[in-house]
């Protein structure tokens, strides 16, 4: 069992600068760059049962620097560029979220090729906690890999279909602290602890949502490889979902999904039948997952803006 109480203090929101935003709004073919980026300070006290935790208590409640980022997003023309940079001082890690380039086909379709988000459920996350959801920890919800997308609006539909070779490349974990091939930043079968050959290859994604006022719904679809290298042999994954949100006014929002996924017949390197895959990010030690599940998950959102000084949101 864990506590953990989070105080955020303060966020310094991404700053852009161009010759003329408005003209960046009217005039797609104006050529841009913005480069931002942002800190977070946290304040936590942490009460962890038993001696499991891979992160000593006396060393995480306090004053800490918990982020910070640095992002930059150019375009010229109908091509451009989407990059951020992420470190946790706190976890030992750092690494990239996204980076890709991307090309505007005509204003309802556009490809995005590199580190992209994998379109699948509700879409930027469903989780509205620091916390997100559990689909996060399957992989399946925010998730980052490395391949090519393609984005299609007409009239209240939005289509998503992509191709991903491999997950987001790892990132960088302190010698000694946590694990460094879960340095990255979503959550991913990654090779560790009997399972070093293990990694997410080949994955196909396709999704589909309705929007009408204050109402959308959406499926998703995915399917991969998990690939062994040590023994040359691999095992498929697949999962599917189905999300929606209704605007109970424009503040506030409910949301619901439900998610199934499924490793038939995951393997370890010596080729024996499993039933759980090893996943991890962020720089901490690997954890099993149950290799087939179904959730459900219910958030309600409220957003109130501020104006106070400096700090707009």
């Amino acid at each position: 069992m864990k506590i953990r109480f989070f105080i955020l203090l303060f966020s310094i929101a991404s700053y852009s600068f161009d010759g003329n935003s408005q003209a960046l709004i009217d005039d797609k073919d104006t050529t841009f760059i913005d480069i931002g980026g942002a800190v977070r300070f946290n304040t936590m006290y942490t009460i962890y049962e038993g001696e499991t935790s891979p992160l000593p208590t006396e060393n995480r409640n306090g004053f800490f620097w918990d982020t910070w980022r640095f992002e930059a997003r150019g375009q010229t023309k109908n091509i451009g560029i989407d990059f951020e940079y992420r470190f946790y001082p706190g976890f030992n890690t750092h690494f990239v979220k996204k980076a890709f380039l991307y090309h505007d086909f005509s204003d309802n379709l556009q490809m995005q090729l590199g580190v992209t988000q994998v379109p699948f459920g509700k879409l930027e996350f469903s989780g509205n906690s620091w916390w997100f959801h559990l689909p996060y920890y399957f992989g399946l919800e925010d998730d980052y890999d490395t391949g090519i997308k393609f984005k299609w609006q007409k009239e209240n539909w939005t289509y998503h279909f992509a191709y991903f070779l491999m997950a987001e490349p790892r990132g960088v974990s302190e010698p000694g602290y946590g694990s460094f091939p879960s340095a990255r930043y979503s959550y991913d079968v990654i090779p560790e602890d009997g399972y070093n050959g293990n990694k997410e290859r080949n994955q196909l994604n396709g999704r589909a949502e309705y929007e009408k006022g204050k109402f959308l719904m959406g499926l998703s679809a995915q399917f991969g490889e998990i690939y062994n290298s040590n023994n040359d042999d691999s095992f498929n994954q697949w999962a599917t979902a189905f999300h929606s949100q209704y605007a109970l006014k424009e503040e506030a929002k409910i949301k619901f999904q439900f998610t199934h996924y499924d490793y038939p017949n995951s393997l370890d390197d010596d080729g024996n039948p499993v039933n759980h895959v090893n996943m991890g990010a962020y720089g901490f030690n690997t954890y099993q997952v149950a290799s087939s599940a179904s959730t459900f998950s219910l958030g309600l959102s409220y957003e109130y803006n501020v104006d106070w000084g400096p700090f707009l949101a």
